[in-house]
């Protein structure tokens, strides 16, 4: 009962910023833009780029590499 009361004030007081957003949210100070600066925002864009190929980058398989060398 008491987790379902501290989940439920907690997500009063917190929500989630989308991937998309992250930047203008965290890293801008503007408070508010008009839809014309927001779709040129050098900011937004180059940081859209970066989330873009972070997602793109292929993982690592370490564990791949280490069996075909242990025979």
């Amino acid at each position: 009962m008491i987790r379902w009361f501290f989940e439920k004030l907690r997500n009063l007081f917190s929500t989630e910023v989308p991937a998309a957003l992250a930047a203008c949210e965290f890293d801008c100070r503007e408070v508010e833009c008009l839809t014309k600066e927001f779709l040129t925002c050098p900011r937004r864009l180059q940081k859209a780029e970066a989330l873009k190929r972070l997602s793109e980058a292929e993982p690592t398989n370490n564990f791949k590499s280490q069996s075909s060398t242990l025979g």
